[in-house]
């Protein structure tokens, strides 16, 4: 008797739970929902995990935290990331070049803007596109390959024009020095108007000779220190006056393979020494 009553016990368990079964199978979403939630949240505290229902997120949920992006933002992020890579290498490159001029100058307090070279022209000039908002002076000096390759003469805010060392109406004043010798010999440089320079006015009596340094002498407010500008290429006798060396400089840097130049801005603190 009470095993049969058990087994009516058990069967009337079981469809009263298929009965509830298909009753929620039936019921609108809305409600099976809004049950859901509620054994949710009544249970949570005993089963201590926390449940995201689907269509509901939380306050910490990823949706909510914006780390889910649309299709398009999200190509708009890309193309931003794109171009700041290809900007992150443009200035690697950059600090790249600058570390090879500052590693092939003097250790002074002198300072200089990187500049790219815009044009050539006749006359032996080139234009750079740096200007007054830069830094850049007339009769500062221009840098590249480890030597003085020229002056600034013509200026405008974003642009400057440089005249090369080869320039026939450049005069630039120079240290003629030679390794192992103290004294050095002042003297002044000018551009043949093609591809060397000349230094004139030199007395026969001194000590030149082929394989001397010349260098570009200090001078106040537009350089520190002596900087290498060429080597003495040849050294004659002057054809008209024979009491006078004839003295052709080949410059140091190769001006028909610059791409860029570095402008000399010596630092205001700086006094120029004139020895």
């Amino acid at each position: 008797m009470a095993k049969r009553k058990q087994n009516s016990s058990n069967s009337a368990i079981f469809c009263s739970l298929l009965l509830a079964g298909v009753a929620l199978l039936i019921l609108p979403h809305k409600i099976t929902r809004n049950l859901n939630s509620f054994f949710i949240e009544l249970f949570r505290p005993v089963i201590g995990i926390d449940i995201k229902l689907p269509g509901k997120p939380s306050g910490g949920s990823l949706h909510s935290s914006g780390d889910y992006v649309s299709k398009s933002e999200y190509d708009h992020l890309w193309a931003a990331y794109q171009n700041l890579y290809a900007d992150l290498l443009e200035a690697q490159k950059r600090l790249e070049e600058a570390t090879k001029f500052r590693s092939s100058m003097p250790k002074t307090g002198d300072m200089f803007v990187m500049a790219d070279i815009i044009k050539r022209e006749q006359g032996q000039k080139i234009l750079i596109n740096r200007g007054s908002i830069d830094g850049v002076e007339k009769g500062q000096y221009a840098f590249a390959e480890g030597a003085i390759i020229g002056k600034v003469t013509d200026i405008s805010s974003s642009w400057a024009r440089v005249t090369l060392i080869t320039n026939n109406t450049l005069q630039v004043p120079v240290h003629i020095v030679r390794p192992g010798r103290e004294e050095y010999i002042r003297a002044n440089m000018v551009g043949n108007g093609l591809d060397a320079c000349k230094i004139p006015y030199i007395s026969a009596e001194l000590d030149v000779k082929p394989g001397d340094y010349v260098y570009a002498s200090p001078e106040k407010k537009y350089l520190e220190t002596p900087r290498i500008a060429g080597v003495v290429k040849t050294v004659v006798e002057d054809m008209e006056d024979p009491l006078i060396w004839d003295i052709t400089v080949e410059p140091s840097a190769d001006f028909e393979k610059l791409k860029k130049v570095a402008v000399i801005v010596v630092a205001p603190a700086q006094e120029v020494s004139q020895k």
